[in-house]
């Protein structure tokens, strides 16, 4: 398994993996709850005149 050198291939390639991954984690935008569970209503817009 460890002749060659190909294992140091494959460990670079899981360490691009999971930064990759990590940051398109990072940077999902967050969760917002539902207004009904949160327990206000969303403000109303402003009256137009």
């Amino acid at each position: 398994m460890f002749e060659g050198g190909m294992w140091i291939f494959y460990l670079e390639m899981l360490v691009v993996l999971a930064v990759a991954g990590f940051i398109v984690w990072w940077t999902l935008p967050k969760k917002k709850p539902p207004p009904e569970q949160s327990g206000t209503a969303p403000p109303e817009p402003p009256p137009r005149s």
